[in-house]
């Protein structure tokens, strides 16, 4: 029996897997758009030039657009992953919406003056605001292809939620210790960076020292803030 074939946005934003090895694998030199990796029933071990991070079902990671990762798996199960690649400018025409009166898009519907979206990548523990449109998702496509209408709107609605869900960091980015706006980020992206390659780390005799170098900071400093996120 031949499967249905994918449709053209479909093939170009989702990618869906199920391997028990996966040998490393480099995406040096290629680019990516924004993403979002899942992994059910096992782990997989993404590192970048910021960290390494165990994905599992415990949650999902955020990738910015162009950062190149390499990922690894290794278990004695099958493991599935499943990742979202939006397409470019689409977070920041998704941000526009939500920000902008109707009157200023219709005045400018391009956005020349747009700036990009960032994320804190980091791994995020499944929640109510992402997790379940992730879910809804896998098991849509799971089922069959989509029409490029239904799976666009499925998208961007799950930008939406990403949105919302990057706000509610900086509630957590507001508990750092530190007077300026800017340091505050710096301090949790390292101490979140220390975080990730502990929970990358679990079967590794691991130091305070160590873990504060991941961090860029002196031991006393990582204990301190640690306390604080």
């Amino acid at each position: 029996m031949q499967l249905p074939s994918r449709t053209s946005l479909e093939h170009e934003t989702i990618i869906r897997g199920r391997n028990t090895f996966h040998p490393r694998y480099s995406t040096e030199g290629r680019k990516f758009p924004l993403a979002l990796k899942s992994v059910f029933n096992g782990q997989a071990l993404y590192e970048t030039d910021e960290g390494k991070f165990a994905v599992c079902d415990e949650g999902y990671l955020i990738l910015n657009a162009h950062q190149p990762y390499q990922i690894v798996i290794d278990s004695e199960v099958e493991v599935e992953t499943f990742c979202i690649n939006f397409p470019d400018q689409w977070v920041e025409e998704v941000f526009r919406s939500l920000v902008l009166h109707a009157d200023r898009l219709l005045d400018d519907p391009v956005g020349e003056d747009r700036s990009p979206v960032t994320f804190l990548e980091r791994l995020y523990p499944h929640d109510e605001i992402v997790t379940p449109q992730v879910l809804s998702l896998r098991q849509a496509l799971a089922e069959g292809p989509p029409e490029d209408g239904w799976l666009e709107e499925k998208l961007r609605g799950l930008l939406v939620r990403l949105l919302y869900a990057h706000r509610e960091v900086f509630h957590e980015v507001e508990k750092v210790g530190a007077v300026r706006q800017a340091t505050k980020v710096e301090v949790y992206k390292r101490v979140h960076r220390a975080k990730d390659y502990m929970h990358a780390c679990l079967a590794e005799p691991l130091t305070l020292v160590e873990i504060a170098q991941v961090a860029a900071m002196s031991p006393r400093e990582f204990r301190q803030q640690f306390s604080q996120i």
